[in-house]
């Protein structure tokens, strides 16, 4: 039986079309070309006083180092991910500090600051050796001690809730913020396949910002 001109244009769509579009966005996907969604939408007001549609910034606020009384603080105009490391869940910082270190050697360029709880006497005791010299040998990980009046504060600057933190249901998530400080995603982290995902969308992130200059030079 011969096949009509309209069910072969339906035919062929269905055998070729479909199937290499669908094949066509899993690599886009896969890529990590895909931009990844902004956080906490807000209203503000432009250098002309309109109002218009904005997105909500973290705080760069100053702390001392986790391991000297200097004080710092995140740099500005910089892509990172936040971790946060309570006192009250210090059995598990050692596997957070092995999940971060992951991190680092998988995205080269990644800017990680991690948060550390003060204790009852105003110190960090860490769990088993002093990690000082595993972190001093990632240059790009930035590691600030937080007093435990400081604690909720922080948790709010990057949204994260006090309320998930305390059913002890999991570890804080990492949060990543982008150059404008704007919370582009919050990821739970509880094995080696997370340290993945965050890696990937660190990529997607590094790939609009590409997208972006590339734009701006073709002008």
């Amino acid at each position: 039986m011969e096949i009509s001109g309209s069910r072969k244009r339906i035919l062929f769509i269905g055998l070729f079309v479909v199937p290499f579009l669908i094949a066509m966005a899993l690599i886009f996907y896969g890529k990590g070309m895909g931009q990844l969604p902004k956080y906490f939408a807000e209203e503000k007001v432009d250098k002309n006083g309109d109002k218009i549609k904005g997105y909500y910034s973290a705080p760069l606020e100053k702390f001392s180092s986790a391991f000297n009384d200097s004080l710092q603080s995140m740099s500005d105009s910089t892509t990172y991910v936040i971790s946060f490391f309570p006192d009250s869940l210090k059995d598990r910082w050692n596997k957070h500090l092995l999940y971060i270190e992951r991190i680092l050697v998988q995205h080269k360029g990644a800017r990680v600051a991690s948060f550390f709880e003060e204790d009852s006497s105003g110190k960090i005791t860490w769990p088993t050796a002093d990690p000082q010299k595993f972190i001093a040998a990632q240059p790009l990980w930035q590691t600030f001690k937080v007093p435990k009046s400081s604690w909720d504060k922080l948790y709010n600057d990057f949204k994260i809730s006090h309320n998930e933190i305390d059913s002890m249901l999991y570890f804080p998530p990492y949060v990543i913020i982008d150059k404008q400080r704007r919370i582009r995603s919050m990821v739970p982290v509880t094995g080696l396949k997370d340290v993945k995902e965050i890696t990937g969308r660190l990529k997607r992130l590094n790939n609009e910002y590409a997208a972006i200059k590339k734009t701006i030079e073709q002008k």
